[in-house]
């Protein structure tokens, strides 16, 4: 069936003649080709662009009350150093609240970055885009696991590194994580007295000009102990790779979204920062499962 509400429409059954429809009518083609107009157009036979907008938005804050009874397990998994949901905030706010019910130590202070929307109406987030935006905070203690999630948004591709977390120092076993200048999510970890890094980079980009404005989940594992990496983009794996050493894990002053030049370090870091959105960011001092990864992935996706 064929109902003309406005504009013009023109039409062709089969080899036909080409033919007007006049708004207002209607027009039912049968499986052999022969057409019968209706008495009229009837416009209570479909959905409104109202209602698609209230059902999206009702959509929108279900997702969004989900993920956030979803996140009562996470502020209470003793596993976690820090937690970041972006939420609960301010406008003003320039201190980014750690909800890991560890202690306030790890609450972050926002340098430059404004608050915006997350992924969806109701979500807080913060958004980088100039050089000079950073969160900094501290983490204390050493790990022999690590795993880094983060959802984030690319605002556009910039042919230069999209830094997610790194720490002040160069020292050995700071690991700094990054989309690279490929759009390949990347794990750098000094090594040898900040003389060199070892790099494992995902095999799946993170980020493409097709993808870039969407919401991606993010996630590193490391483990010291087998000294294996492995990423993760929107919960699928996206390759893994052994380090050629077994690192001491720690992380010390660090910075979300941006990474100035390495102090003490004789090789530094391809400078770069964040051109887009965070609404999320988990450390855990251990190495999660792929299926833990899937469930995190599954309770945020915003739609």
């Amino acid at each position: 069936e064929m109902h003309h509400f406005d504009g013009r429409v023109d039409y062709r059954i089969g080899k036909g003649e080409l033919e007007k429809h006049t708004p207002g009518d209607a027009l039912f083609v049968a499986s052999d080709g022969i057409a019968e107009y209706l008495e009229e157009a009837d416009s209570k036979k479909f959905i409104s662009w109202v209602d698609v907008l209230q059902s999206s938005r009702a959509e929108s804050h279900r997702r969004y009350r989900d993920w956030r009874i979803s996140t009562g397990d996470l502020m209470s998994d003793p596993r976690v150093r820090v937690y970041y949901t972006f939420d609960d905030q301010e406008p003003g706010d320039r201190m980014l609240v750690n909800q890991a019910g560890t202690s306030s130590l790890q609450d972050g202070a926002v340098v430059g970055s404004r608050w915006t929307q997350g992924r969806w109406r109701d979500k807080g987030a913060l958004n980088f885009g100039r050089p000079s935006d950073r969160v900094r905070f501290s983490v204390e203690g050493d790990a022999k696991a690590m795993t880094l999630v983060s959802w984030v948004r690319f605002d556009r591709v910039t042919g230069r590194p999209q830094v997610l977390l790194s720490p002040d120092s160069g020292a050995d076993g700071l690991p700094h994580w990054r989309v690279d200048e490929k759009g390949k999510l990347q794990l750098r970890v000094p090594v040898n007295g900040g003389k060199r890094h070892e790099s494992i980079v995902s095999t799946t980009p993170a980020l493409s000009r097709k993808s870039q404005g969407r919401w991606h989940h993010l996630t590193t594992v490391i483990d010291s102990e087998s000294r294996k990496v492995s990423h993760f983009v929107n919960g699928k794996p996206a390759g893994s790779s052994k380090l050629k050493t077994k690192p001491d894990l720690r992380l010390g002053r660090v910075q979300l979204g941006n990474n100035e030049p390495v102090k003490g370090a004789k090789t530094k870091a391809t400078p770069g920062f964040l051109t887009g959105r965070m609404d999320e960011f988990v450390i855990f001092a251990d190495a999660l499962s792929a299926d833990e990864i899937v469930s995190l992935f599954k309770a945020g996706k915003p739609r």
